[in-house]
């Protein structure tokens, strides 16, 4: 495997190595979230693989150990590749409004924060949405397609 990158950002497999190399290359959101999480005190862990019971991506909170916080990223494998991206552009949002409280050390906290600033999802009471990922991840897939184009030289 590769080295790691410096900074708050590190792979657990090949496939998020990948993924956050092409994110970073394609989107200047996800590569200016890179720099913003490096500023802050947090350690993010992504991930490539099946996640059980979501089709899209997720954020888990693994815990905290003196002033910085473990948390992990999982995109799924079913994504395509541009769909992944926008997708780890959404949950590193999800990253910044985590390491953007301070307070969020531990699972209770991590819903405290969600509660106050998100919206719970209709099927999943224990889940939460922010309009800020939402809105991020619309863009950086934006990003992804406008760099595509540009690749091919396609005027869609």
């Amino acid at each position: 495997m590769a080295s790691q990158p410096g900074g708050a950002l590190r792979w657990l497999n090949q496939e998020a190595a990948a993924l956050l190399t092409d994110a970073r290359r394609v989107s200047p959101t996800v590569a200016r979230q890179m720099v913003d999480l490096d500023r802050r005190g947090v350690v993010v862990y992504v991930k490539v693989r099946l996640v059980p019971r979501c089709s899209t991506s997720r954020l888990t909170l693994l815990g905290a150990a003196g002033d910085v916080r473990y948390l992990k990223i999982e995109i799924s494998a079913t994504n395509r590749r541009d769909d992944a991206i926008g997708w780890l552009g959404h949950e590193l949002q999800h990253a910044l409004e985590v390491a953007a409280a301070a307070d969020v050390r531990n699972e209770a906290g991590l819903e405290r924060l969600y509660r106050r600033i998100g919206r719970p999802q209709v099927h999943q009471a224990s889940r939460f949405e922010t309009d800020a990922a939402v809105t991020v991840g619309e863009q950086v897939l934006g990003e992804v397609r406008a760099s595509r184009r540009t690749l091919t030289g396609s005027s869609q």
